[in-house]
């Protein structure tokens, strides 16, 4: 089956300073799934602490990363 057959499934991670060992284990998680069309979206509520570098190690297609300007 093509990864058009399959329906489009999000997985949203609201974040806010969380750089540490959570953010990590929920973007390994979501971005290791092995459903074929997965879109995963961070989104950071201004975080102060390294969160937009630990999204940006990951570098997954399917990753989109949302800063927002203020918390």
């Amino acid at each position: 089956m093509t990864q058009g057959a399959y329906p489009l499934v999000t997985v949203a991670i609201p974040t806010y300073n969380r750089a540490d060992s959570y953010l990590r284990y929920a973007l390994e998680s979501a971005v290791n799934q092995t459903y074929g069309n997965v879109e995963v979206i961070v989104s950071d509520n201004c975080s102060t602490d390294g969160t937009e570098q630990v999204v940006r190690d990951f570098s997954a297609p399917c990753l989109r990363y949302f800063r927002h300007a203020e918390n």
